[in-house]
């Protein structure tokens, strides 16, 4: 089994498709600041940096409580990641999640399955098909939806063309071989453990995952049979035989004979899981209906069990945000263990929507009928502007157009490297005064030691304070604990910068 820090980072993704934290709203930090500019600021833009966060999670976020956390004011999201073909998975989820000819429910469904599973069925397969067409329409013709919405202005022509060719390979046509080059990761990671997988998987889930706040939710047969598997969603009998071609990117090797070379493979993480971005908190923090989701039977008798699982708590999320987003409206389970119940509430048409949400054969116009609110959508997008970025970070970010630019910013685990105190190309040069920073805690890196969990935490809260950022969650004189690891609250650190007027922001 791998035994050195570099093989258990490796463990954990060298190009990552998925967050290790739940997912937030970078806005909802800046919640009751004072704004002593008056109109000027509140017509002006707010700019967020996401570096490296895998997937859309926060995007999503951002994008249902605009309309309550910055109405009036535009909003550009800059989407750093630093392997092309993240970047290119992430529109696809993009056009997966907004679109409207799906119901909610098959929506939520195609969304899981493509983000998580290493297997899909055939029809999503010819559905990311489909998508991929749509996503070259939007590179060479901007004629999707998404068009007035997605800036492909800053990559350069290099980086076009790369985002291309990953759409290219995702055709049924291109060759991927997920199970043998999932197997190599495995056996690679398991070295001569590889037969007594099960007892290990077992030893993580128990001494580590199911230890951290609510993500016992993530229930113990499942995380096994992804670590196994590679499938971490299933939904009723359905056959997941098809590789999932959006999971496959290029990273680079060393080869005998030719030095460095790139090379195609599944890069991802095998060890966490996709669960961690929708499965194991609740998009809205005063959502009390959902603390059922979390509701354990038999506590303290040592048979303690979860009645729901991290799949329905990722559906519930994303119906969450689907209905903030496209009916403007707070998503309510109409009966209380039933994350479908709520689908159609307050339209007219369907008194009798919990018929209808459970019956997989309804029509899919009578869905359409319930799930589409065009206007709504229209409204909540808005002013929002996602601006795709990849290349070499320090080139990037050293550019003069993203200084001071930013008035929050989020850096995902693989990244926290950018806290350099009193370096020129620090993160701290990209933002505005009383700008926020959200970096990427620890609490769910699952192949690290706890001791080792714990100085990534420390080491992070050091370096931030010696470049003038301030811990929100551990302010001067607190140091963090073993226990705080635990608490999904510090998931995401955030820090706040600077002391000055926060008339830009």
């Amino acid at each position: 089994m791998a035994t050195t820090v570099n093989a258990q980072l490796q463990s954990m993704g060298l190009v990552n498709m998925w967050g290790f934290s739940p997912s937030f709203d970078p806005l909802q930090l800046r919640k009751g600041k004072s704004n002593p500019a008056g109109r000027a600021a509140e017509a002006s833009c707010i700019n967020i940096l996401l570096v490296g966060p895998s997937d859309i999670r926060h995007v999503l976020h951002t994008i249902a409580n605009k309309r309550h956390t910055a109405p009036n004011r535009p909003v550009n999201i800059y989407l750093y990641e630093k392997s092309i073909e993240v970047l290119a998975r992430q529109l696809l989820l993009l056009q997966v999640f907004f679109d409207s000819e799906l119901p909610f429910r098959q929506r939520c469904n195609a969304f899981l399955e493509i983000f998580g599973n290493a297997f899909i069925q055939s029809r999503t397969a010819d559905y990311i098909d489909q998508k991929t067409n749509a996503l070259l329409d939007l590179l060479y013709h901007g004629r999707t939806f998404l068009k007035e919405h997605i800036d492909l202005s800053h990559l350069r022509s290099r980086s076009l063309d790369d985002l291309d060719a990953t759409f290219q390979s995702w055709k049924q046509s291109v060759s991927f071989d997920v199970a043998t080059l999932r197997d190599h990761r495995l056996r690679h990671y398991y070295q001569l453990r590889y037969d007594y997988r099960d007892n290990l998987i077992d030893w993580d889930y128990t001494m580590t995952l199911k230890n951290i706040e609510h993500a016992s939710v993530i229930h113990s047969s499942q995380y096994r049979t992804w670590r196994n598997t590679g499938i971490a969603f299933e939904f009723g009998d359905q056959k997941y035989t098809s590789p999932n071609r959006t999971l496959a990117a290029y990273t680079e090797a060393k080869h005998r004979n030719h030095g460095s070379v790139l090379c195609r493979g599944l890069w991802t993480d095998i060890i966490v899981g996709p669960y961690i971005s929708f499965g194991v908190d609740t998009s809205e923090e005063e959502d009390r209906s959902a603390e059922v989701l979390f509701e354990i039977h038999n506590k303290g008798t040592g048979m303690e069990q979860n009645r729901h699982n991290t799949t329905e708590v990722c559906i519930y999320n994303l119906l969450t945000l689907l209905h903030s987003i496209e009916m403007g409206m707070t998503y309510e389970m109409t009966s209380k263990h039933d994350i479908y119940s709520g689908i159609g509430r307050g339209v007219a048409e369907y008194t009798d929507g919990d018929d209808q949400c459970a019956s997989p054969s309804a029509t899919q116009k009578e869905y359409n009928e319930v799930t589409t609110w065009p206007s709504e959508k229209s409204k909540a997008l808005h002013g929002i502007t996602i601006i795709p970025l990849t290349g070499p970070v320090d080139k990037i970010f050293s550019q003069k157009r993203y200084q001071k630019a930013f008035s929050s910013a989020y850096l995902s685990s693989h990244f926290c490297g950018l806290i350099q105190p009193n370096s020129e190309s620090s993160i701290t040069q990209l933002l505005r005064d009383n700008a926020t920073l959200s970096i990427e805690n620890s609490t769910f890196l699952l192949a690290l030691k706890e001791e080792q969990r714990l100085l990534y935490m420390k080491k992070v809260i050091d370096m931030c304070k010696e470049s003038g950022l301030q811990s929100q969650q551990f302010p001067s004189g607190k140091d963090p604990k073993a226990s705080d690891l635990y608490s999904l609250s510090n998931a995401v650190l955030h820090f706040k910068f600077g002391v000055g007027s926060d008339a830009k922001s």
